[in-house]
């Protein structure tokens, strides 16, 4: 999980969770709406991040918590203000310059090791029967 109901928490506060999330007469936070929305937002995330590095994460760098974070506020809301709309925006460019290897999470990519130059060769001397030695016949 890149975030959790604590960080959505002290972010934003419990009240506009339950504002955003709750069915209309509750007064408490929908829990499976938003844990479908940060379930959501991981996948998304792990998608741009595979790119890059090996799943799962070693830890979770404070660069993904932000991301998840206001991905999953953005997702959430039914009708989301200028802002929040412009941080979700942001936050998908800084996916993709993470996916394109334009912005690292400071962990081991997950590129290939160049190989070692003291390998087997093998060699073969040329063809002993070809057209042009047997005249033809082949």
């Amino acid at each position: 999980m890149y975030c959790t109901r604590d960080d959505l928490i002290a972010k934003f506060g419990e009240r506009e969770l339950v504002t955003l999330t709750a069915e209309r007469g509750e007064d408490a936070i929908n829990e499976t709406r938003l844990t479908d929305a940060m379930n959501s937002v991981n996948e998304v995330i792990d998608a741009h991040v595979a790119m890059r590095y090996p799943l799962p994460l070693p830890s979770v760098p404070g660069v993904l918590k932000r991301i998840a974070v206001n991905i999953v506020r953005a997702d959430i809301d039914q009708r989301p203000a200028e802002r929040v709309t412009e941080d979700k925006k942001s936050a998908m460019q800084l996916l993709t310059k993470i996916s394109k290897g334009e912005l690292s999470l400071g962990l081991e990519a997950n590129e290939p090791k160049p190989q070692a130059l003291d390998l087997a060769e093998m060699q073969s001397f040329e063809s002993v029967f070809s057209r042009d030695k047997t005249g033809g016949w082949i």
